[in-house]
């Protein structure tokens, strides 16, 4: 398949290529890609999930403090929203698929320091280093999802995704329920370790994205890239793909402030609100859940808790893999922000007599579907690929600095007002999301993705 030149005119408009790519029907290299970026995915967040369950455990038994865990989790943040900015800026550099790879490899190594950790002080430097790699794979490994699938099948398969991520926050906490108690924390680290080893040799094997290639003006290796996808013999002419490439480089190159002018100013400020609001929603639930529930219980029974509620996550996933091929973008989350806003006020006056574990469990769906949609879906779908990294990378960047503060504003709030403030700092969150939506939304669902 050829695939004619585009007109130099400014970023924004789909390509041939891009064009070929949200036509196709799903082949077995799409399923497989998917799975790969979803096994990325998974062991990412099992990393996180059980960070939190870790730190919780450690409380409780005096190997740490209060503000020593707030300093794992803020931890957590710097070296994430490191990772994020920088993963961006080289992911439109030097590409989706070796930016992932080299994420891995941070991720592997400081997960490595953090099993071997002698103190607490230790295993808090030894984060920073694995979360450098952390913030960068979902980043990234969304952005490539975001490239090479079908339009058609995006956002329920990008759902999809989200079960998985959804999925590794229950495997973590069944895991966690079963080592926790007998003080095998460092096992626990040596899990996403093994995993990280085998990503990064499939890693290897999958081919850089079209789109990528194709505005970088590669478009020979485009082609062979389509071609892999598609399961399709590449016909694209040597002679024709220089020619192309020369127009491509013709064009001016996209420059970072483009994102920081119209028309694309709006879509980052709403990105960067919508990844702000939804990020410390979900990690001060994954991250709190478990002191919250430690202090009310005995440790099986709150780690037991902790489990039921976190099966809500894959439910909110499941959900939006039903309606993302028919619902809009902004309804979706406009009506997911509108519901979890209202069960965040209800669980903060309740407690596990009056019903705050099967509303927790609601509470987590909703979230757990709000952020599939933002992070998974939405967020790349609001940039074009030359600034589609970046734009994504900027946004997240954003919300990974604001995780260095949320949790010390959260162990403020558990101080002084227990529980009810952390779920109240929530229903804040998501009041937010629903606000972003209502006056800045934008709808993507039926655009075709811009390059």
């Amino acid at each position: 398949m050829a695939f004619p030149a585009r007109s130099p005119e400014g970023e924004g408009t789909p390509s041939t290529i891009g064009v070929a790519l949200d036509g196709l029907a799903p082949t077995a290299r799409h399923r497989l890609l998917f799975c790969l970026i979803a096994a990325a995915l998974f062991v990412d967040f099992f990393d996180l999930t059980m960070g939190g369950a870790i730190a919780a455990s450690l409380l409780h038994t005096g190997w740490t403090t209060v503000t020593l865990n707030s300093m794992f989790f803020a931890a957590a943040g710097v070296g994430a929203a490191i990772s994020v900015f920088v993963a961006g800026l080289l992911a439109d550099r030097i590409g989706r698929v070796r930016v992932l790879q080299i994420c891995f490899g941070l991720m592997t190594g400081g997960t490595v320091l953090c099993m071997v950790a002698p103190t607490m002080a230790f295993l808090v430097v030894a984060r920073v280093i694995a979360a450098m790699g952390m913030g960068g794979i979902p980043t990234i490994g969304y952005v490539y999802l975001s490239e090479i699938l079908p339009a058609r099948v995006r956002g329920p398969w990008i759902s999809g995704a989200g079960i998985v991520v959804a999925a590794s926050s229950t495997v973590a906490s069944v895991v966690a329920y079963y080592l926790l108690p007998m003080g095998m924390w460092r096992l626990m680290f040596f899990l996403p370790v093994l995993a990280g080893v085998l990503l990064m040799l499939g890693l290897h094997f999958a081919p850089e994205s079209p789109r990528w290639l194709d505005v970088q003006g590669h478009c020979e290796s485009a082609a062979h890239a389509f071609a892999r996808i598609a399961a399709r013999p590449p016909t694209y002419p040597v002679a024709a793909a220089a020619g192309r490439a020369t127009l491509e480089l013709s064009a001016p190159p996209a420059q970072s402030i483009d994102l920081f002018r119209p028309p694309l100013l709006r879509r980052l400020i709403l990105g960067t609100g919508l990844a702000v609001a939804a990020t410390v929603t979900s990690n001060s639930v994954v991250a709190w859940l478990p002191t919250l529930l430690l202090a009310r219980s005995p440790v099986l029974q709150g780690l037991g808790d902790n489990f039921v509620i976190m099966l809500g996550a894959p439910l909110g996933s499941l959900i939006g893999y039903f309606i993302m091929a028919r619902a809009s973008r902004r309804r979706a989350l406009g009506v997911s922000a509108l519901l979890a806003t209202t069960c965040a006020g209800a669980c903060a006056y309740m407690d596990r007599d009056t019903g705050l574990i099967p509303a927790a469990f609601v509470l987590m769906a909703l979230i757990n579907l709000i952020c599939t949609i933002i992070l998974g879906i939405y967020l790349p779908e609001l940039f074009p690929t030359r600034l589609r990294a970046r734009g994504s990378s900027f946004a997240l960047t954003v919300s990974r600095i604001s995780l260095i503060i949320a949790p010390f504003a959260m162990a403020a709030l558990l101080a002084s007002y227990g529980g009810t403030g952390i779920m109240l700092s929530l229903m804040v969150c998501l009041l937010a999301i629903l606000i972003l939506v209502l006056v800045l939304g934008v709808e993507t669902a039926s655009d075709a993705l811009r390059d």
